[in-house]
């Protein structure tokens, strides 16, 4: 039976990621965002951390925001590939911000999903 009002999803889009951060690349999504009709945002994708001091990894634009700080352990690898868990913050200004947790190089952002209200 079909849903009387479904959910309908947005199109995924693409953020400039922070001067340190980089597309992690296949196998996984590229880095983007979307938000559907109920206003979830989620995020999908792998960044890999180059070099340099900047933990934005990008930043949403309004209306893509949290009304509060919201916090989420993700998935991390360091340069030899040992997995991890590191932290991503998404912040009220919008900053999606790693917060350094062991020395992970890629990032994955595919358990980061919000309400914008």
């Amino acid at each position: 039976m079909p849903l009387d009002n479904p959910i309908s999803g947005g199109n995924w889009i693409t953020p400039t990621l922070g001067s340190v951060w980089a597309p992690y690349g296949a196998p996984f999504d590229v880095p983007s965002y979307r938000k559907d009709s109920m206003g979830i945002v989620t995020l999908r994708g792998g960044v890999s951390w180059v070099v340099g001091a900047n933990n934005v990894i990008f930043t949403l634009p309004t209306g893509f925001r949290p009304t509060a700080l919201k916090r989420f352990v993700v998935n991390a690898a360091d340069s030899t590939q040992a997995l991890g868990i590191s932290m991503i913050e998404v912040r009220v200004s919008g900053q999606v911000w790693w917060g350094i947790y062991g020395s992970f190089h890629f990032i994955a952002l595919d358990q980061v999903s919000f309400t914008t209200y």
